[in-house]
């Protein structure tokens, strides 16, 4: 409790420095992370007013791309966030209407469409690769691992899922990836196959021994892999909640969804297999 308390106290005391701060220019970059930080804590209301005047500053100035760009993909990354289709569509067309010159901007473009079309359960995984690629090559990394593999888990087809996912994990590991050609069979480990609910080529199990491979076509949400690997240290749902800053309910209710998914019946089993799915992601 005094850690959770002690994470909260610092949240708010860099919320109030931006509070009393006024808008300028200079404020904006920052101004960007603290919307995204609050959507995460469930707080954007507390910087809605601020928001609003930096929109109002930017739009005297003629939105000038160079400002506009990032606090447009930071709110764009707040709606992600939270869920928030319609604020998501906002903020892709406002990319779109600033017109940018830039490779930058049109790759956060890109991506903004992409987010869109995944919150609307549209998958193209070619579109969400290349778009996940542009991200990549602007050192937006974490980004583009987040596209991908929330796009995996809104797709139907496992070949998509499976190219997702393994695109996803070389982005976290490594500094260039190509995208898979469109005709060709991804080139995926064992791990990712696994990952991804497939197939094993594992020995079958003793008998009575729990399943350790994934119900088909089971996969975890970024939230979801988070309460995982904290259930899978052994910490109960009030330690995960004060983590993650959310309430024992809501971590229960994550806990019910992943069984359900999993379609875990035992408690030895829902581990076996939350194992295998949130093996390779970052901690």
């Amino acid at each position: 409790m005094r850690s959770s308390a002690h994470r909260w106290g610092r949240w708010h005391a860099a919320r109030e420095a931006i509070l009393l701060q006024p808008i300028d220019l200079f404020v904006l970059l920052p101004l960007g992370e603290f919307v995204v930080a609050a959507a995460l804590l469930g707080e954007s209301r507390l910087l809605a007013t601020h928001l609003q005047q930096a929109w109002l500053l930017l739009d005297r100035l003629g939105n000038p791309e160079v400002w506009s760009v990032p606090l447009l993909w930071s709110a764009l990354q707040a709606a992600v966030l939270s869920q928030a289709t319609e604020c998501v569509a906002k903020s892709s067309e406002s990319l779109d209407q600033v017109s940018p010159q830039h490779s930058y901007g049109r790759a956060l473009g890109r991506a903004a469409r992409s987010w869109l079309d995944v919150l609307n359960a549209a998958v193209d995984a070619d579109e969400i690769q290349g778009a996940a690629v542009g991200l990549q090559g602007f050192g937006l990394r974490h980004e583009a691992a987040l596209l991908l593999s929330e796009a995996a888990t809104r797709t139907g087809d496992r070949r998509a899922t499976t190219s997702l996912l393994y695109l996803a994990r070389n982005i976290r590991g490594r500094v260039d990836v190509a995208v898979p050609a469109a005709d060709s069979e991804p080139v995926v480990t064992r791990s990712d196959i696994e990952v991804a609910g497939g197939p094993s080529t594992q020995a079958p199990k003793s008998v009575g021994a729990p399943d350790a491979h994934p119900a088909s076509g089971a996969m975890l949400s970024g939230r979801e892999v988070q309460v995982a690997r904290l259930l899978l240290r052994n910490q109960t749902y009030r330690e995960i909640g004060e983590r993650l800053f959310i309430s024992p309910k809501t971590v229960e209710h994550h806990v019910a969804r992943m069984k359900q998914r999993i379609g875990a019946s035992r408690r030895s089993e829902l581990f076996a297999q939350l194992r295998v799915l949130t093996d390779g992601w970052d901690a």
